[in-house]
């Protein structure tokens, strides 16, 4: 099997979700060539739903590896960390009220976060109206994807042997069929 180097690579994201739209700012940022496939007839094909809590220790690090943290915080809004337990019979129980300048886990409408997602990304990477159809191949060597309504209606994907790193406590499995993205 041949080596491709990472600039040779065409990487394929499946779905423009919060994640699939970060994980494409991320690759496109360090060069690499990615496109996202989403079902959606387009950006505004449904509603994006409402709010969405972003960690300190988790989504606030994907913003800013994507160079997008300081947006972020222009959109968030702080005040939606704020914090009420009640009693069954709606008591209150304790009341936590964030600091003005906290921003451990402040809230974003998911379709502002969507859009400042796909405005970071270069033309053309998402190719709306594209489902996937189905995975093939054995979950440890190269396999393809297929979608009846891509441009390139098959695509080949290759996983990587795992191998345990410092970052990460286990190696993360290879991708199969029946796992969800």
């Amino acid at each position: 099997m041949n080596a491709i180097t990472p600039t040779q690579a065409r990487i394929s994201v499946i779905g423009a979700g919060p994640g699939g739209l970060t994980c494409a700012r991320i690759l496109q940022r360090r060069g690499l060539a990615v496109t996202v496939y989403d079902r959606d007839a387009g950006p505004d094909a449904r509603n994006q739903g409402g709010t969405l809590d972003l960690h300190a220790d988790n989504g606030q690090i994907a913003l800013r590896e994507a160079g997008l943290l300081d947006e972020f915080f222009e959109l968030a809004r702080p005040e939606g960390q704020e914090m009420r337990q009640l009693e069954p019979g709606g008591a209150l129980l304790s009341h936590q009220v964030p600091e003005s300048d906290e921003l451990f886990k402040p809230e974003i409408d998911r379709g502002q976060l969507r859009d400042l997602l796909l405005e970071s990304l270069l033309p053309g990477t998402v190719r709306w109206g594209s489902a996937l159809e189905k995975v093939d191949g054995p979950p440890t060597d190269r396999g393809s994807c297929t979608s009846p309504t891509a441009p390139s209606s098959r695509a080949t994907w290759s996983s990587a042997p795992t191998v345990p790193s410092p970052e990460y406590a286990e190696p993360c499995p290879p991708p199969s069929p029946s796992t969800p993205g």
